[in-house]
């Protein structure tokens, strides 16, 4: 069959980068034709509040001249657009409640403003799919049918290495913004009894708030962006994942 995978990004340790890279490696192994459209290579505007928008509109320019899909497997709300004016079956999978992370990141006006179109993005597809049993009972609460597809993990592929710096060492890895508790996280960073050091590996828009808790403490460490071998082996070696 020929697929199509629609995402905000395909590159990095992220959940939906990963889940989008491990469903292209299964589907191509079986023989299935698969192309991507993802920010990675698509043009969208860097600035907050402003990729998301540009990724809808330049990926949904760019499969108005893509026919022949069999199937085409949208990843979270952005990418809805796109995947409603395509040919072939119209899989949309969620990767958390879209609205609850639109509040979290804009505020209360944008989530408005995307309440109407993920209801219609919702009713575009033929099937739908949720990462999490919360988006599964949230979605299907509003009358849709959910199903839910936990992510699928290929132990085979992380690293045996475990990187242990410090005797008590508690990591959070992942991205440096708001809904994802970050602010949760330094507040708490800031009362660390000194015996215990917190690793914090990833980028954001939090960042420098980041960088600025640990200039502040001795037992706070940024380590920026980490491959997702270097992140993996760093988890095997904490004590704590957060």
């Amino acid at each position: 069959m020929k697929i199509l995978l629609i995402s905000p990004t395909e590159k990095g340790i992220g959940g939906v980068a990963q889940h989008v890279q491990g469903l292209s490696n299964f589907l191509t192994n079986q023989n299935h034709k698969v192309d991507i459209i993802s920010s990675e290579n698509t043009f969208t505007i860097p600035v907050k509040g402003l990729k998301n928008p540009s990724f809808m509109l330049s990926s949904f320019l760019k499969t108005r001249s893509m026919k022949g899909n069999d199937i085409v497997h949208a990843h979270n709300i952005p990418s809805a657009l796109a995947m409603k004016k395509t040919h072939g079956k119209k899989v949309l999978s969620l990767h958390g409640i879209y609205l609850q992370q639109i509040t979290e990141i804009h505020g209360k006006i944008y989530s408005n403003i995307s309440k109407n179109y993920e209801d219609k993005a919702l009713k575009s597809a033929d099937a739908i799919t949720a990462i999490s049993k919360e988006a599964c009972d949230y979605y299907s609460k509003d009358g849709f049918d959910v199903i839910h597809v936990p992510n699928a993990i290929d132990l085979d592929s992380f690293p045996k290495k475990a990187i242990k710096s410090f005797e008590n060492q508690i990591i959070y890895a992942g991205r440096l913004s708001k809904e994802k508790g970050i602010d949760t996280l330094l507040d708490t960073a800031k009362h660390l009894p000194p015996e215990y050091n917190l690793l914090i590996a990833g980028t954001g828009p939090e960042e420098k708030k980041v960088r600025n808790v640990a200039n502040s403490k001795t037992n706070v460490h940024y380590l920026g962006y980490q491959s997702k071998q270097n992140t993996i082996s760093l988890i095997r070696g904490s004590d704590l994942l957060i």
